[in-house]
């Protein structure tokens, strides 16, 4: 279990880092949430977040680097339970979290050998000019390196 564990941290870690690169921002702007949830925006998901990271990228992101993930698991009718659970964990992580601002939750996911890819609901991401896959139920999915490089904010506080 220790390894799993390991996995995941190191995972949100990586996100975190992509993030704050993309955004130019500081190490305190985005970071894992520590376990010890000892700081003022415990219940934010896995990354903390700045007001100013929020204004450049308003989500809650729950990551998830699971070893049997597979881009199939958001094609099948109904769509996996797993992938759902992660959608439901981050829409009550956002429903938990101080209301800084307008946020929309996010999970980031990948698996063994596989891109990374994150999923927002539809309302968040319609403007963006990617290619996706688009889920029945309200939500978009993009691979995270191409949804990070184009990212504008529609509403900036």
């Amino acid at each position: 279990m220790k390894l799993s564990r390991d996995k995941g941290a190191a995972f949100e870690r990586d996100v975190a880092t992509r993030i704050r690169e993309r955004f130019n921002l500081g190490a305190k702007d985005v970071y894992r949430t520590p376990l010890s949830g000892g700081h003022p925006y415990g219940d934010t998901g896995d990354l903390v977040m700045s007001d100013a990271a929020l204004r450049a990228f308003p989500f809650l992101v729950e990551c998830k680097h699971v070893k049997r993930w597979h881009l199939g698991l958001l094609l099948n009718t109904p769509m996996s339970e797993l992938e759902l659970s992660y959608r439901e964990q981050a829409r009550a992580a956002l429903a938990r979290a101080t209301n800084r601002g307008t946020r929309w939750p996010m999970v980031v996911v990948m698996g063994d050998r596989t891109p990374i890819y994150c999923s927002a609901p539809i309302a968040a991401v319609r403007h963006l000019p990617l290619p996706y896959i688009e889920s029945g139920d309200g939500w978009r999915t993009f691979v995270f390196r191409d949804f990070l490089a184009r990212w504008r904010n529609p509403r900036p506080r």
